[in-house]
C-alpha cells in the first residue's frame, strides 16, 4: 500500500481484525459498547485459544488471566444498567438477537455474572471466526494476481445496488466471488461441530461398531470431511473456481459445512447449561 506515494506496510492480521471488531460490537451490542478498551485483550485470549496446546476448555487456561479479567468487567458495566432495570435502561442500538438472548438469560434466572461470561462467548464465537475465514480469504485475493481482477469484473458486469437479502432475484449473478468465498470456508475452516443424539444409535467405523446413547454428543471432524479426496479433488490445493460448472449436468461437490449443517444443530445455550455424556 502507499500513503503520500510512499510505501508502506502493514500487518495483514492487525488491517483485518481492529475494523471488523469494532463493526462487529457495534452490530451486535450497540453503539455505545467499549471497542477501544476491550480490542486488545480480547485479542490476546482470542490468540491463546489458537495455540494448538489449548487444552478443550480453552476460556480457562492460564496465561491471558488478566485481559479475561478485565472483557468480563468491560462487558458485565455494559450490560448492568439493562439487567438492573430488567431492560428498561441502557445497550443503545443493541441488535434484536443480542437483546432477545439477554432475554432469555434474564427470564431463566441466570446471574449476572453469567450472562456476561456467556455473552464474552457470543463474541468470541463471531469475531474469531469472522476474522480467520476473512484473513485466509484475503490471502488468496492477494497471492493470486488475476483473481481479483475476475471477481471485480464480474461485480461491475452485474451493476450490484442495495437490496433486500431475501430477496433471491439476484442469486447466482457472482458464481466466481460465490465460489471463492465457499472454498475459502472449506480450505480454511477450523470449525468443528456438535450434535446430540436424540435417541440411541451408533457409528460404524472399519467394523467396529460404537454405540451413541441418547443425549450424548457427538463431535464431528470437519476439516478432515473438507479435505476428503473423494468429495473434494486435490483438496490441499485452493481452487477458487470449485463451486463453478460450465456444462449441464456437470456435478458439483458438495457445499462446505463450516459453520455447521442439519437441523439438530445443539442450540447454544443448550450447550452450555447442559452436562454433555462422555462418548
Amino acid at each position: 500500500m502507499t500513503c503520500d506515494h510512499l510505501p508502506i506496510t502493514l500487518n495483514l492480521y492487525d488491517f483485518i481484525t481492529r475494523p471488523l471488531y469494532t463493526a462487529g460490537c457495534h452490530f451486535l451490542f450497540g453503539s455505545n459498547f467499549p471497542c477501544a478498551e476491550t480490542f486488545e485483550d480480547f485479542r490476546l485470549v482470542d490468540q491463546k485459544i489458537s495455540e494448538p496446546e489449548t487444552p478443550s476448555l480453552p476460556f480457562f487456561v492460564s496465561g491471558r488471566t488478566r485481559a479475561r479479567e478485565r472483557l468480563c468487567s468491560h462487558f458485565g458495566a455494559y450490560i448492568q444498567p439493562w439487567w438492573d432495570s430488567n431492560g428498561s435502561n441502557g445497550l443503545l442500538g443493541i441488535s434484536d438477537l443480542m437483546r432477545q438472548f439477554l432475554q432469555a438469560m434474564k427470564e431463566s434466572k441466570i446471574s449476572k455474572a453469567d450472562a456476561t461470561a456467556l455473552n464474552i462467548l457470543v463474541a468470541f464465537g463471531f469475531h474469531s471466526n469472522t476474522w480467520y475465514t476473512i484473513f485466509w480469504l484475503m490471502v488468496q485475493l492477494i497471492h493470486d494476481d488475476g483473481l481479483m481482477e475476475k471477481i471485480k469484473s464480474e461485480i461491475n458486469l452485474n451493476n450490484p445496488q442495495l437490496v433486500d437479502p431475501d430477496d433471491n432475484s439476484r442469486e447466482g449473478l457472482y458464481p466466481i466471488l460465490n465460489s471463492v468465498i465457499e472454498e475459502t470456508l472449506r480450505w480454511g475452516s477450523r470449525i468443528g461441530t456438535m450434535r446430540r443424539a436424540e435417541k440411541d444409535t451408533g457409528l460404524t467405523q472399519n467394523g467396529k461398531f460404537i454405540p451413541v446413547r441418547k443425549g450424548e454428543y457427538v463431535i464431528a471432524n470437519v476439516r478432515a470431511l473438507h479435505f476428503d479426496e473423494q468429495k473434494y479433488p486435490d483438496p490441499e490445493i485452493f481452487k477458487f473456481d470449485r463451486y463453478i460448472t460450465s456444462t449441464p449436468g456437470e456435478s458439483i461437490p458438495s457445499k462446505p459445512l463450516a459453520w455447521g449443517g442439519g437441523k439438530h444443530g445443539v442450540s447454544f445455550l443448550e450447550f452450555f447449561f447442559s452436562t454433555p455424556s462422555s462418548c
